[in-house]
């Protein structure tokens, strides 16, 4: 592998060494190679790396998703590999959040690249995963809270609606530590305190680096908070700083 290579993807060695992999085994006996859900940050990564090198399945089960499915090969159908699971439940006795359906998954040990996006609606949650975590999942991801619930497998793939509360916000650099500073009105202090202390997550993956860089599209995680999509960049002012674009999910 090329040093030149692994610069310009710093941060991000180990997913290009995992992606030359998966293109040299299916080049050479031509069966897919599955990576499972990856982050949008991960999908330029692997858009840009890949290019037209090699056929790939980028597909979270809709065009929006937040969480996407790799698979390395052609003629791919996304039935394959990944599934979407729904729960109703009754709201009027039971009150469910995104952060609540997170922590079930993590706490049945489920890996982070095999499931995908997650949302609750006023009266069933939904939960894309690998199809080979489905029926672990409805057999054992049986309560949220204190509400018993029973996923059942959808034959085709919902979309997920958003609604935002939108907002824009001034910063200096893109540093994690900032950007959350500017959206949830906390000094940059207490701000790398709680990024430290495993609070925060980019695009559903804990980051601890106050340093990360945050990009447009990236989804914040704010523990005990609530989400924020990260958009793009509106102006800049006569000082230097960046006038940014960003929403609240609600």
């Amino acid at each position: 592998m090329n040093n030149n290579v692994f610069q310009h993807f710093q941060g991000y060695e180990l997913l290009i060494k995992t992606l030359d992999e998966g293109v040299r085994r299916y080049k050479r006996n031509g069966i897919p190679s599955v990576y499972g859900f990856v982050g949008l940050d991960v999908c330029n990564i692997v858009t840009r790396y890949l290019g037209n090198e090699v056929e790939y399945m980028l597909y979270g089960g809709y065009d929006k998703a937040f969480s996407k499915f790799l698979v390395i090969g052609d003629e791919i159908d996304p039935h394959d590999y990944m599934t979407c699971l729904k729960a109703p439940f009754n709201p009027a006795y039971n009150s469910i959040t995104h952060r609540d359906v997170l922590g079930a998954v993590y706490s049945l040990g489920i890996d982070e690249r095999q499931f995908g996006d997650m949302w609750v609606e006023e009266d069933a949650i939904y939960l894309y995963c690998d199809i080979n975590m489905a029926s672990y999942i409805v057999n054992n991801l049986t309560q949220i809270r204190r509400a018993r619930v029973q996923f059942q497998q959808l034959d085709y793939f919902p979309e997920q609606q958003f609604r935002f509360r939108e907002f824009q916000i001034t910063v200096s650099s893109m540093r994690l530590d900032r950007v959350l500073s500017a959206i949830i009105h906390k000094s940059r202090e207490k701000c790398q305190k709680m990024i430290r202390g495993s609070m925060i997550s980019v695009n559903y993956q804990t980051i601890e680096d106050c340093d990360h860089l945050c990009n447009n599209s990236d989804v914040l995680s704010v523990r005990g908070t609530g989400r924020f999509l990260i958009g793009e960049t509106v102006a800049q002012t006569r000082s230097g700083n960046l006038v940014i674009r960003a929403k609240q999910f609600i």
